[in-house]
């Protein structure tokens, strides 16, 4: 019971945090946090049943100069991430995962978010997807960053990495979203 409890609260809270969010173009950097915690945090309560206890670790680094209650970003663009990485990459995984997202702010008035995992990487994600799957999220990410920076004037773009084709052995994924603030 206390589980089933615990995961409805979760579950509330992520969908309170998504439809709170959804209507804006725009949030605070505090609610578009509390939103991704929301969801990492289900990830984390499905994914601890008995034959998968303990299947990753997340942590979020904040610059010690970023005040999150007023930096706009755009609504939805980490949350997608976040699940992609879980999903397709640290689930995936046989051994034990750690997710890690960070918040920088540059000198240069942008903001850089970075979503790192140790998951099977894109390349191998790829491989195991169906084949007649397509990633809406990403593609959705991307068209409303070039969306927002047409509109804005700033510019706002992601990269992906898969981590093997930085260094040999390394395995995972990092995805950097710049955001011109």
């Amino acid at each position: 019971i206390g589980k089933s409890c615990q995961f409805i609260m979760q579950g509330n809270m992520t969908l309170r945090c998504l439809f709170n969010n959804q209507a804006d173009e725009a949030g605070k950097l505090s609610q578009v946090l509390a939103g991704a915690q929301a969801i990492v945090g289900v990830d984390v309560i499905l994914n601890r049943g008995e034959g998968i206890k303990n299947k990753f670790d997340y942590r979020i680094q904040l610059d010690e100069h970023l005040n999150t209650h007023e930096i706009d970003i755009p609504n939805m663009i980490i949350q997608p991430y976040v699940e992609n990485c879980i999903i397709h990459g640290i689930l995936p995984k046989q051994a034990h995962g750690e997710l890690t997202l960070s918040f920088k702010l540059s000198t240069e008035k942008k903001l850089r978010i970075i979503i790192e995992d140790n998951g099977i990487g894109l390349i191998k994600a790829r491989e195991h997807a169906k084949s007649d799957h397509k990633s809406l999220g990403t593609s959705t990410i991307q068209n409303i960053l070039d969306i927002n920076s047409k509109l804005s004037g700033k510019r706002q773009k992601v990269t992906m990495v898969d981590k093997s084709t930085l260094r040999e052995g390394d395995h995972g994924t990092i995805i950097e979203i710049e955001l011109e603030l």
